[in-house]
């Protein structure tokens, strides 16, 4: 269309025509190429936008507000709880990460049997210690609880601390205990507005680079007054460049202080989609009801059952009326009566419900068959949803192990080599030494496996893999059952010894 009028013009105009054709360059030479930059278009005339560094478009103010609304819809939207709960025991599960301890033998001239030693002694030592409810401060959660805890906290709250403790007490012989405190513990005290150097709680130097938290010694919510005695400042770092406090934190932009709810940008359609809900299920109870209406004078009494289940009682023109399952009531005398149909249960509600969940699952990364734990499409559909949301989980998984779990095993194998409980020669003096006995968290962590969706098929497909040099069986034992190959065959060697034993099996001829 634009063509035909440019050529009109410029066969009525010539002179005109040029002159449109200069404005239309100069203008998207001003305005760049991007329609969404335009500023005559009428679809962005109402659109306001500013440029904020992230700190000032998640402020204190936007923070609070929306952490106490993903907390109230984590309590009382089911679909909020779903996304939280599906993302955790996919991730972390109930029995958190499993560590495998993994030495660098070649850095540290380990043969393969030493180091199979040394992992095995650190496992249990890691066991004896993580196990326990006395790595937890309170003595409440043993370290799986306590991991699976920290996701789902951070998660609601956007962020929560841990921090390292150093408390001797009978039980454990290791010192090292965590404490772990909700986001919101962490402010400015006396809540003081933000300054360069101290935002939302945290302290930072010149360059910008955290260096205390503020810990209030209550929740802001406790019902108790907080004053300004009430706040304690902990370094991050000790003397000797150690970390005593983690911050996990769900982060979105670089130099952004605090962490953002992982519900917050869904916050208003899980708060609509929670009425909607709940107006639809108390429109489809109303609609059960079944109510008799009875007229008559002023005054007049009449015994009537309030419902088939109670008791005789008498009711006046006076009472309040109310619907009930097959209740009676009694209306003035030349009261209209009509009946009503509120046409319900909706049948378009669950398509445009189911589509509103599509869009938040989306949004957070969770489709929405594993929402709803509800898989009714075809193999292939359901096994999509299910890897697509497995690479969040895997994602969440890692953040949790680089954050939490590998710093902590850390700080518990600084304890236990210095307490001689775990033999480490030049841990303390080389630092390539110490981090090839640390291992690293992108291998040594495992959780809850992925589910299949057809286990024949998936155990055909390992076959393959391993059959053609793919995937070692370390890999699929890992993959299929969270658990050490090396392990697994041990077991599996025994039973087939005792099995040759009872008669059940015949011993296999190796020659």
């Amino acid at each position: 269309m634009g063509n035909l009028i440019d050529k009109a013009v410029n066969f009525l105009s010539p002179g005109w025509g040029l002159a449109r054709a200069r404005n239309r360059a100069l203008e998207m030479i001003v305005s760049g190429g991007y329609e969404g930059a335009s500023t005559s278009n009428a679809i962005f005339q109402e659109f306001l936008t500013s440029t904020t560094d992230a700190d000032s478009s998640f402020s204190s103010w936007d923070r609070k507000r929306i952490i106490e609304r993903s907390r109230d819809n984590i309590r009382n939207v089911p679909i909020a709880s779903a996304v939280i709960n599906r993302t955790c025991d996919h991730s972390i599960g109930d029995r958190g990460l499993t560590l495998h301890p993994q030495v660098d033998r070649q850095i540290l001239g380990m043969s393969e049997d030493q180091a199979i030693e040394w992992q095995d002694k650190t496992d249990q030592e890691w066991r004896l210690f993580s196990e326990s409810k006395e790595v937890d401060f309170y003595r409440e959660q043993n370290f799986a609880e306590k991991t699976y805890l920290t996701l789902k906290s951070e998660l609601e709250g956007g962020d929560c601390a841990t921090i390292f403790l150093n408390v001797k007490r009978p039980g454990s012989p290791y010192g090292l205990k965590l404490q772990s405190l909700e986001g919101e513990f962490i402010s400015n005290p006396d809540y003081k507005q933000d300054t360069e150097s101290l935002i939302q709680g945290i302290e930072k130097d010149k360059s910008g680079i955290p260096v205390a938290y503020h810990f209030s010694k209550r929740h802001p919510g406790d019902r108790l007054e907080l004053s300004a005695e009430d706040w304690q400042r902990r370094k991050i770092f000790d003397s000797k460049g150690r970390r005593n406090i983690l911050l996990h934190k769900n982060q979105i932009r670089f130099g952004q202080t605090r962490g953002v709810p992982i519900l917050g940008p869904v916050t208003g359609k899980l708060l609509q989609i929670g009425r909607l809900s709940k107006a639809e299920l108390l429109a489809s109870v109303l609609n059960s009801y079944y109510t008799l209406v009875v007229t008559g004078k002023q005054g007049d009494t009449l015994p009537v059952k309030t419902s088939p289940a109670e008791q005789n009682s008498t009711l006046t023109v006076d009472d309040k009326l109310t619907m009930g399952s097959g209740s009676f009531i009694r209306a003035k005398e030349g009261t209209e009566v009509k009946s009503f149909d509120p046409a319900r249960p909706n049948v378009k509600f669950e398509p445009f419900f189911m589509t509103m969940v599509a869009e938040i699952g989306a949004a957070v990364g969770v489709p929405k068959s594993l929402i709803m734990m509800l898989f009714d499409k075809s193999y292939s559909a359901s096994r999509g949803e299910v890897l697509l949301a497995w690479i969040y989980f895997l994602a969440k998984r890692t953040h949790v192990a680089v954050g939490l779990c590998q710093p902590t095993y850390e700080a518990f194998l600084d304890e236990a080599v210095a307490l001689g409980r775990i033999s480490a020669p030049g841990y303390f003096q080389n630092e390539i030494f110490r981090k090839a006995y640390q291992g690293s968290p992108y291998n040594q962590w495992t959780g809850p496996t992925r589910p299949a969706i057809d286990e024949l098929k998936e155990a055909r497909a390992h076959a393959l893999y391993n059959s053609i040099g793919t995937q070692s069986l370390q890999e699929i034992t890992t993959k299929t059952t969270g658990r050490s190959w090396q392990k697994v065959n041990e077991q599996i060697i025994r039973e087939h010894n005792l099995r040759v034993g009872a008669g059940l099996e015949t011993e296999v001829d190796i020659a």
